[in-house]
């Protein structure tokens, strides 16, 4: 009987214990959530010079126990001043994970957020010709000592969820866009050198310089390790797999940030597929919604290779090295009456370190066929920022 009754006061007890602790999981958020909700706005308020807003927030554990989740619904940063009504960031649902004792003890530390995750961003960055950005919103007050922030990031894991991404710089003529990204990203954030395992979905992705589209709503899906050293801000491209709609590209090499505003960079590009087709899927226009039914043939190669410093006062730029060669190329469209043959192109763009002046674009062959109809010549462009160079000669019928 002594056995039967203490088995029953252990359950009995195990129950209460249950309840009490699942009232206090229900209770803790509730406890807590204008605290939360005021550090994030107080925090965010106190170190940007934007207006910053959300319509609600919300604050559960249960979702990544034994984490708080705050939830934050319709997060908004305004631009002030020359960005005034140009938004930075717009999300539908901005979600962070945060260690529940560092919340418990807000007032005493900083709290830890150890993931986030981005519904629906819509991120907008903008620079002006004259090198001001959007993005640059911190407070400077002259003579100000610097307040201990009251976050820390100890991230383990990110996520990004149908994304809109625009970096407009007009101070370079560049513009890049990415519509509907869906990105994962998870790595040991708090050591100085760590492996960054990424995976990406882009279903658009476009590229311009000087209003040149290169890349004009390419689908683009990239699995990549990043090896990032945060002593020696070096981010080097691990294991890859990259393809632009067709065309897979393999990337070797290395991202390194240093002194005086100068990017060091050391990078591979080739493409093991050899399929003409492969390369025509990445040019403007070409990719259609029935590009499976284009008829193609021939060979092709890709090869490339980016390295030395960009940046710096007298804004240099790095040397870089790329072949494209098409040999007995041949595409038919469906819904065009004559096709594309003899497609032949022996092309290399070339500069060393320093000047884009020093750009030169060699193209000692180029030949095609529309129809029965041939077109052939040649291109050589020297000098293109200053005084463009342009020895060329074409021949044809079109």
């Amino acid at each position: 009987m002594a056995v039967k009754k203490i088995f029953k006061r252990f359950f009995i007890f195990i129950i209460v214990l249950f309840v009490l602790l699942i009232g206090a999981l229900v209770a803790i958020p509730y406890f807590y959530k204008d605290d939360l909700i005021a550090a994030v706005k107080d925090s965010i308020n106190e170190t940007m010079v934007a207006t910053v807003d959300f319509k609600d927030a919300d604050v559960s554990i249960f979702r990544s126990f034994p984490n708080l989740t705050l939830s934050l619904k319709d997060l908004s940063i305004i631009g002030q001043e020359a960005f005034k009504d140009i938004t930075l960031y717009k999300a539908a649902s901005t979600d962070l994970t945060i260690d529940i004792q560092s919340a418990i003890n807000a007032g005493d530390g900083p709290i830890s957020i150890k993931k986030i995750v981005l519904d629906q961003p819509e991120i907008n960055i903008l620079v002006l010709p004259k090198g001001e950005a959007n993005y640059d919103v911190s407070k400077t007050v002259e003579g100000a000592v610097e307040k201990e922030t009251k976050f820390n990031l100890n991230l383990s894991e990110y996520e990004i969820k149908d994304g809109h991404f625009i970096y407009d710089d007009r101070s370079i003529e560049y513009f890049m866009e990415i519509e509907h990204l869906n990105h994962i990203g998870s790595g040991h954030f708090t050591e100085a050198i760590f492996d960054l395992d990424t995976k990406s979905k882009i279903e658009a992705l476009t590229v311009k310089y000087g209003n040149i589209a290169y890349l004009s709503k390419v689908k683009t899906e990239l699995n990549a390790i990043f090896n990032i050293d945060t002593k020696q801000s070096k981010y080097t491209l691990k294991e890859n797999d990259i393809k632009l709609n067709n065309l897979k590209v393999l990337v070797d090499g290395f991202i390194q940030m240093m002194p005086n505003d100068i990017i060091k960079m050391d990078m591979k590009f080739d493409a093991p597929s050899n399929d003409f087709k492969d390369l025509l899927s990445i040019l403007p226009a070409a990719y259609i919604k029935d590009f499976a039914q284009v008829k193609s043939s021939g060979k092709f190669e890709l090869k490339g290779s980016v390295s030395g410093d960009y940046g710096g006062e007298k804004e240099t730029y790095p040397a870089m090295d790329f072949v494209i060669n098409v040999e007995n190329g041949k595409v038919k469209y469906p819904t065009l009456p004559m096709g594309i043959g003899d497609v032949s192109i022996q092309s290399k763009i070339s500069k060393p370190q320093g000047s884009l002046n020093h750009l030169v674009v060699n193209m000692p062959t180029f030949r095609l066929k529309i129809g029965a109809d041939p077109i052939e010549g040649r291109l050589k462009l020297t000098s293109p920022m200053t005084d463009p160079n342009i020895d060329t000669k074409i021949k044809g019928l079109l």
